[in-house]
């Protein structure tokens, strides 16, 4: 596929602009060619058709062919602090935050309570954590349009007889990413209930309010 470039969002649009936003189809120089066709808004994510009768330059304000879709960067705070969950009377986090960086899902987490202890911070900082979801994995549900994909276990910490484990678990459904985190306090990576102590879902983040998915051209 070809690196097609989005169209202007305001002013004048030109057909070579169009062409070549859409260099992998039509790719053509006239607007009739474009009626029905499928296109993206970059940015959002969103799926959708030209019109199939009338058509005018109007149409095709910030537009792009079909692309491979990747998740922006960004940074989601999630929780501050919470104590006592997951059948561990001493266990908990604190400064939970989640971040897409160029395409890989982090979990982090400025701190975290284990048996009691309290180590680290309420800040959302990248103090604990790491990897849950990769690049690679993550795509195999973006570029198949629909999906879910259970990340590795993210361990914040351990502290006497507790271990602080958070797995995330992303989903795909009509252009939506959803993402779960999960808490364990026995060092258990989603769905693991080492220890007899609950998988926990401690927030979700949907993209209809926190995410937004971009649209990238293909590598």
């Amino acid at each position: 596929m070809a690196a097609s470039s989005p169209t202007p969002s305001s002013g004048t649009i030109t057909m070579t602009q169009i062409k070549n936003a859409h260099l992998n189809s039509p790719n053509a120089g006239d607007l009739d060619s474009y009626r029905g066709v499928d296109y993206y808004v970059p940015g959002t994510g969103t799926i959708a058709q030209y019109p199939s009768g009338q058509i005018s330059f109007d149409d095709f304000y910030n537009k792009i062919d079909l692309q491979k879709p990747s998740v922006g960067d960004q940074q989601i705070n999630l929780i501050q602090s919470q104590y006592q969950i997951g059948g561990c009377a001493g266990g908990g986090v604190q400064g939970v935050n989640v971040r897409f960086i160029s395409g890989v899902l982090y979990v982090y987490a400025g701190g975290f309570m284990a048996d009691y202890g309290f180590i680290g911070s309420t800040d959302y900082d990248t103090t604990y954590g790491g990897v849950s979801i990769t690049k690679s994995s993550l795509d195999t549900i973006l570029n198949a349009g629909s999906g879910t994909v259970t990340g590795s276990g993210v361990t914040l910490g351990s502290n006497g007889r507790d271990t602080i484990t958070l797995t995330a678990l992303a989903s795909l459904s009509n252009n939506e990413l959803n993402v779960q985190i999960f808490y364990q306090c026995k060092g258990g990576t989603y769905p693991n209930t080492p220890g007899g102590k609950a998988q926990v879902q401690i927030a979700t983040v949907n993209s209809g309010s926190n995410l937004t998915l971009t649209w990238s051209n293909p590598t």
